[in-house]
């Protein structure tokens, strides 16, 4: 068993390398339109078994070890452990950096455009990964032995459903849509899917429950935290904000005040049965906007960005399983994901968009950056595997899909964009007020 110091050894290499590679994916990636969180993907999957493993073994398996032999025991190596903690924290405070960016005003000022697109761009996936769940349920090389089809179908409903929107913002700002109508829908549209994600996500946990009354008692739990952050706890924030500022200066209790307050939602949310990160999440949508607001980001996202969040994508792509697809039935799988992947989230958003009167080049665009599922895909199925709902069989498929739905949509929607000429991407509207597109300054955010 290696001690202390030699884990520290390994954990600040393991640091150095995923910030490098991550560094130099970045600097490669962003020549063919891809933003850095794409990169950083990448960069965690394949210095994983995916690619490192396979060309590298002995080097891989040096530097990040998953396993370890005691006697006739083998169990996970504790700095796979390590890993998981700091990209465990690193994914609650991007969340929370995540709903703090999110403009609430600008959201409901645009539901009514992007209605249609949302309903749609949640229902279709959400019924075509049932089914698809509903018929995987008894695999075992999937689902674990006696599974649930109906966990199995709300499993793949929400895996299908779910949107990136830290990934779909940086994408519309970068692609120059962020003040068009395409991205502001698609936007909106990502906003309201994720939120009903984020309650798909509350009962996946749920469904370890041995009963019906289980599940519904989390998410009541889950439901009366929510309206206990957003209602008495935002007045309260509002309050406190108040006295955040010397001058111009931010209090010297402000940062570690907000870090407590950040932990102790986190760790509520897993005390009620769901991820930290649900709990890290609502804290950020209730936290007051405005010049506190900025300073947190300002203080957090450098950190979160280069060096916390790279580490998930590490430990997420250290979880991948390869040899899934050397019989072959992986492969098929992932081609069957994809294909419903794409079919329920690009198709039915299109469709939607071109009934809601918007051209089908438009209506592209914007079925394009709503099929992107990066980070808040990995969420889910990290979310799933660690409470055993899934096989790492599957996790390996549903990642892949991630990856793949990801690095094509800014492509795609640069290209529609360039066709379409300088109006392409529809008339332009005003920008919503707030940050729901992350502005471009050195250091800002890369999601």
């Amino acid at each position: 068993m290696p001690d202390a110091s030699e884990l520290t050894a390994r954990m600040l290499l393991q640091l150095a390398v995923v910030t490098a590679v991550c560094l130099v994916a970045g600097r490669l990636l962003r020549r063919v339109g891809l933003p850095q969180v794409v990169a950083d993907m990448a960069a965690g999957f394949l210095l994983g078994p995916a690619l490192l493993g396979l060309v590298l073994p002995s080097v891989q398996g040096g530097l990040f070890p998953v396993s370890l032999d005691i006697g006739q025991e083998r169990v996970p190596h504790p700095s796979l452990l390590v890993l998981q903690m700091i990209g465990q924290l690193g994914l609650v405070v991007c969340m929370f950096l995540m709903g703090l960016r999110l403009d609430r005003r600008g959201l409901v000022g645009n539901l009514s455009g992007s209605a249609l697109t949302s309903v749609s761009g949640l229902v279709v996936p959400l019924l075509l990964g049932g089914w698809l769940g509903w018929r995987l349920a008894a695999d075992t090389r999937f689902f674990p032995d006696g599974t649930d089809p109906a966990v199995a179908a709300l499993l793949c409903g929400a895996a299908m459903s779910v949107t990136a929107f830290p990934v779909l913002a940086r994408m519309v700002h970068e692609l120059g849509l962020a003040g068009r109508t395409t991205g502001t829908v698609a936007l909106s549209a990502a906003a309201v899917t994720d939120a009903a994600a984020w309650v798909l996500l509350a009962a996946v946990p749920a469904g370890r429950g041995s009963t019906p009354s289980a599940a519904l008692a989390v998410l009541a739990a889950v439901l009366g935290y929510t309206l206990l952050v957003l209602g008495p706890g935002r007045l309260l924030l509002s309050r406190l904000a108040q006295y955040a500022f010397d001058g111009t200066s931010l209090r010297g209790w402000v940062l570690p005040g907000t870090i407590v307050l950040l932990m102790s939602c986190a760790f509520a949310a897993e005390e009620l049965g769901v991820h930290a990160v649900f709990g890290a999440f609502v804290l950020g949508v209730a936290m007051p906007r405005g010049p506190l607001a900025d300073a947190l980001l300002t203080r957090c996202e450098p950190l979160v960005a280069h060096l916390l969040l790279p580490v998930f994508f590490v430990y997420a792509g250290l979880n991948l399983r390869p040899e899934v697809f050397r019989a072959g039935v992986g492969a098929g799988l992932l081609a069957l994901v994809l294909l419903v992947a794409f079919a329920g989230k690009f198709g039915s958003c299109t469709l939607a968009m071109r009934l809601s009167g918007f051209t089908w080049r438009e209506a592209a665009s914007v079925g394009v950056l709503m099929n992107a599922r990066g980070l808040m895909e990995l969420v889910l199925l990290d979310t799933a595997l660690r409470h055993g709902l899934i096989t790492p069989g599957l996790y390996t498929v549903f990642a892949v899909m991630a990856l793949i739905s990801t690095v094509v949509a800014p492509p795609l929607a640069l290209l529609l964009r360039t066709r379409g000429g300088p109006a392409a991407g529809g008339t332009t509207t005003p920008a919503p007020a707030g940050r729901l597109a992350p502005t471009r300054t050195e250091g800002s955010t890369r999601w």
